[in-house]
């Protein structure tokens, strides 16, 4: 039931006075107003989960990596708009399989060139509400200083006095430039060849602010 009056909070106050070039302004200015302003994620308390695999998803990888701050552009106390800066350096592998040679691999040029491009960075441009009650995020998604729009739903819940968004989303790494023993590299189907999709699971938190 507080799930549920939470969104039913973010739906009714984002349908009043909330344009698109509100919003926009607000994105590309930082500007806070009396009733819009920029709420910190808790870092400490927030996570990005990653896992990969080869095509056939025999063999598999997973791990984490570290957001290096973000916040959320809330108006009237809810949500509508955010930005996360993710620190690709901190990236670790969790499956206890070639730990610092895979981390390695990962951070060098076949993956994520992490001295070149040490940060990635997602914009929510726009937050609609799901009949689920769940939110709809649409927003650019920079890695290796490449840029593409995605889209993924995320729940909300409020756990001692912070609010908690929980998400899981995938993406085609082809598409930011990661092209490392893909199928579309290698041209052949060995066992070798790794997925172009990695998954995400992330939790953020914030401190919950109930005003409309």
């Amino acid at each position: 039931m507080q799930k549920f009056i939470l969104l039913l909070s973010l739906f009714i106050c984002l349908s009043f006075d909330l344009s698109s070039q509100s919003l926009i302004s607000v994105l590309n200015t930082n500007k806070v107003t009396p009733d819009v302003n920029l709420v910190e994620i808790e870092i400490e308390n927030s996570l990005i989960n990653w896992k990969g695999s080869n095509l056939f998803k025999l063999k598999k990888h997973y791990g984490t990596v570290n957001f290096k701050s973000g916040y959320v552009i809330k108006k009237n106390g809810n949500i509508m708009g955010g930005e996360f800066v993710i620190e690709m350096n901190t990236i670790t592998n969790t499956d206890g399989k070639f730990n610092e040679i895979l981390v390695s691999h990962l951070k060098n040029e076949d993956f994520f060139d992490v001295k070149k491009y040490p940060l990635a960075k997602l914009k929510i441009n726009i937050v609609e509400f799901n009949m689920d009650e769940t939110l709809k995020f649409i927003g650019d998604l920079t890695i290796k200083g490449v840029t593409k729009e995605i889209q993924f739903d995320a729940s909300f819940n409020v756990i001692d006095g912070n609010e908690v968004m929980s998400t899981k989303f995938e993406i085609d790494r082809t598409n930011w430039g990661i092209n490392h023993e893909s199928q579309e590299t290698l041209g052949t189907l060995k066992d070798n060849i790794i997925s172009n999709t990695i998954k995400f699971e992330v939790t953020a938190q914030w401190p919950f602010r109930d005003k409309c």
